[in-house]
């Protein structure tokens, strides 16, 4: 595997070493202005002929330990003995969001050219879909699947994926097949911590939940509980709610995972808030706190559990973060890189901050595929001679 890292810098692209003309992957991950522009794509197609461009708008691009914000970078990848199948679709109406995406990860054939597939990368757009819908459909292809959802910086405007030089796609998944690639997934498990007591939803509807319940069976409405945990920053609402995620437990092989969901809005009138994925009615649920020192730690937690399980270092890292990270960590952000870099050594890392997170829990043999906000992910690609 041959790696090209490359920054867009006054409208040509900088190379960070030679360019690889075979390359038949490129990830692009910037700004909406430039991925929904197209700025630099054509320069980038000539640079790689042969390689298929995917990627989306972000709310910040890295390369290794170097985040930007509105700008654009690029990752070209020579893959020697590894198919990739691309597809993409889009979603005009909510109700089709399922059977659109089930009916997707089924075209993906179990075998090409003598080839099995072993992993499924998803660039979703980071409004108006469920991310736990589409997860779920994806995992219909019986192989793990990360990915993120695009963002748009914090303005929740408008968000884009690139399907080669279309911009009007919803979803694009690449299948990759190969008996040569090694493919491991990491999130930060460890980065929010779970306060106060436990409380069931009692009432909601797709991702809008309206009350809880708490340990005296006692109705709490939504909104004013979280005000009530907010204090004085409850007049910053719905950006200051990313400070404060709500949390519940999936079990995977008798062990429990944290999955954290994102609220993205509120409505004062229905005292309820409009979370970024469905959570079931009677779900135990906790309200997350965490601090930049726990924040940095647990994405270092994380890439080292990955080369612990891994058992090499990587030819590539695909580093996915959720952008509610930054408010958190401030201007401690590239700490939270640094930190993975420190562990991960001497391989390439790219990635951006995104609107939602794709990646398993649980272990190769047994996992689930899940949608998460407010992690680090780590996808770990190595290609055996």
């Amino acid at each position: 595997m041959n790696i090209n890292q490359l920054t867009l810098v006054e409208n040509h692209w900088v190379s960070q070493n030679n360019i690889d003309v075979e390359s038949n992957l490129v990830l692009v991950f910037g700004s909406t202005y430039h991925i929904k522009n197209l700025v630099g794509f054509h320069e980038l197609k000539k640079l790689y002929p042969k390689a298929y461009i995917t990627g989306c708008s972000t709310a910040g691009e890295f390369l290794n330990n170097n985040v930007t914000y509105e700008q654009v970078k690029a990752t070209a990848i020579k893959f020697n003995n590894i198919d990739i199948i691309h597809k993409s679709i889009t979603i005009v109406k909510k109700d089709e969001l399922k059977d659109k995406v089930v009916e997707l990860a089924m075209s993906f054939p179990k075998v090409h050219n003598e080839k099995p597939l072993v992993h499924l990368l998803v660039f979703s757009v980071g409004l108006n879909l469920d991310g736990d819908s589409i997860v779920k459909g994806l995992s219909q292809a019986g192989v793990p699947v990360t990915g993120g959802m695009a963002g748009d910086s914090t303005r929740f405007f408008e968000t884009y994926v690139l399907d080669d030089e279309d911009t009007n796609k919803s979803i694009v998944v690449l299948g990759f097949y190969s008996n040569k690639l090694k493919v491991g997934s990491y999130l930060d498990s460890s980065g929010w911590k779970p306060i106060g007591p436990e409380r069931k939803i009692t009432k909601s509807k797709d991702v809008t939940i309206y009350e809880f319940t708490n340990s005296k069976q006692e109705i709490v409405k939504a909104l004013p509980l979280y005000k009530m945990y907010l204090g004085s920053k409850a007049n910053e609402l719905p950006l200051s709610g990313l400070t404060m995620p709500l949390g519940f437990k999936t079990t995977v092989n008798g062990l429990d995972y944290w999955i954290v969901r994102a609220p993205l809005a509120v409505n004062e009138i229905e005292e309820s808030i409009i979370y970024a994925a469905n959570i079931p009615e009677d779900t135990p649920t906790k309200f997350m706190s965490s601090t930049p020192a726990i924040l940095v730690e647990g994405s270092r937690d994380c890439a080292d559990r990955g080369i612990t399980d891994f058992g090499c270092n990587p030819d590539f890292v695909l580093a996915i973060g959720c952008m509610a990270r930054c408010f958190v960590l401030s201007d401690k952000t590239s700490d939270e890189l640094t930190s993975m870099i420190e562990v991960l050594q001497n391989s390439p890392v790219s990635g951006f901050y995104s609107y939602g997170e794709y990646c398993p829990v649980g272990d190769h043999n047994n996992f689930l595929n899940t949608y998460h906000n407010q992690t680090m992910t780590l996808t770990f690609f190595k290609e055996e001679e």
